[in-house]
């Protein structure tokens, strides 16, 4: 059985290599797949992962055989190593111990069981009867007198001087790595990438369709033929490149000690940073260092409210048609505003959206809701979403240094995480913000 535990366990390493490589695969990916499994090599970790469960619990089977067959081998050395002249632990009179027996042994050697027994020789029983009982068997004449004496302190998992040091609590790694809030806006618009630190691209500032119908020029003089003249007003638009970055501090005995906690310190600077990004895109006041955001950038349509949420935001979505001359995509609304969406009823206190049982996907005029902390309370933005664009430079990276002050000297590490991107809207009119707020 040693032998087939060590094939296990050698099939075991090898299956968890190869779930290592195809993880290790998906880290290796750069972009917004980085860290993301194939649809195929999903399959193969959850099928490895199955073969590896039915492996180790075929394994446990033969350790557990084991153990019985070690403590088997042991119990009939103890048996036999019996001293049947063992002295009592009192001492004083020379009382001597029986030799140990089993209860079987005890039951089996008793004179009253085995008379008793005599009369069911070749196994049959009474017929008619289910149910038999045999005579009382005293087992206790086989313990010498005040075997108590010979028992010491009861050990129990509570004492602090007894078996309580040696229990531990069990430890469960950290789930939920950090306190965050799902980020959606970088799904719904245009993402693209700069190889530069500044951006020039045209917005389109206002355009006037003339377009007619015409006759035929009746003169070579004059007005008479002549065609109308549209325009186009456009603005060339420069975005710097901005970085958003932030870091924390750790001790190197730490990051040596907890593996899990470099993971830990990874995502969460990932996540921050996906954050402000966020934030960014949405209520960027392009002072300083900020993104010129969409409810900061000049050229928007707004909407005033109108009676209630459901008719400005309709109106609204009006507006992209007709002001912004485009096709709308979605609203972004701070989850508080949708809240009121969700809750609102009509004069017999019926829901609108079919009340708790019934959510669904947030939708709103046929177009779906995206909800975002990062949008201002009490205003709403409805438009063409891919009119808005992002520009990686640099997506997300982590580096760690201890030559920041004196890290070097106290063991300390940096852990730095930075990404640079611009933003730009290409047509401001088809970004209508909404008021919510009577």
């Amino acid at each position: 059985m040693a032998k087939k535990l060590q094939e296990l366990a050698t099939e075991i390493a090898t299956k968890t290599n190869q779930v290592n490589e195809l993880f290790d695969l998906a880290d290796k990916r750069t972009g917004d797949q980085q860290g993301v499994n194939t649809k195929e090599e999903i399959k193969q970790i959850v099928d490895l992962n199955k073969e590896l469960e039915e492996l180790e619990a075929a394994a446990a089977e033969i350790k557990t055989v084991e153990d019985i067959r070690r403590g088997n081998g042991d119990r009939l050395t103890n048996l036999n190593n019996v001293n049947p002249t063992v002295p009592h632990p009192r001492g004083g009179d020379g009382a001597q111990l029986k030799p140990f027996k089993s209860l079987g042994e005890l039951i089996v050697g008793d004179e009253n069981f085995s008379q008793w027994l005599k009369q069911w020789e070749g196994g049959r029983f009474p017929s008619g009867k289910s149910q038999i009982q045999s005579p009382r068997v005293d087992i206790g004449a086989c313990l010498p007198p005040r075997m108590e004496d010979a028992l010491k302190t009861l050990i129990t998992g509570a004492g602090s001087t007894s078996a309580g040091p040696l229990v531990f609590p069990d430890f469960k790694p950290l789930q939920d790595v950090f306190y965050a809030r799902p980020l959606t806006v970088r799904d719904i618009i245009t993402v693209g990438e700069t190889g530069s630190d500044t951006v020039e691209y045209v917005r389109i500032t206002g355009v006037t369709n003339a377009a007619a119908p015409t006759a035929e020029a009746t003169a070579t003089t004059g007005a008479s033929g002549e065609k109308p003249e549209s325009a186009m007003a456009m603005a060339r638009i420069t975005e710097s490149v901005k970085t958003i970055p932030h870091w924390i501090p750790a001790t190197n005995r730490a990051l040596a000690d907890a593996p899990q906690l470099r993971t830990i310190i990874d995502n969460f600077l990932r996540y921050g940073i996906e954050e402000e990004l966020e934030d960014q895109i949405l209520t960027g006041n392009a002072a300083g260092e900020n993104f010129d955001g969409v409810l900061h950038v000049a050229g928007t349509t707004p909407q005033a409210f109108d009676t209630n949420i459901f008719t400005t935001t309709r109106k609204g979505r009006t507006k992209v048609r007709t002001v912004g001359r485009a096709r709308p995509t979605a609203y972004v609304m701070n989850p508080l505003d949708w809240e009121k969406v969700d809750l609102a009823q009509d004069n017999e206190a019926r829901y609108y959206y079919g009340g708790p049982m019934n959510p669904g996907n947030p939708r709103l005029w046929g177009l779906p809701v995206v909800e975002s902390e990062g949008m201002t309370e009490g205003t709403c933005v409805v438009a063409d979403w891919k009119l808005a664009i992002l520009w990686d430079r640099m997506q997300t990276a982590i580096s760690m240094s201890n030559s920041h002050a004196d890290f070097f000297i106290r063991n300390l590490i940096a852990i730095l995480a930075e990404m640079r991107a611009a933003f730009g809207v290409i047509r401001p009119a088809a970004f209508v913000i909404c008021d919510l707020t009577a």
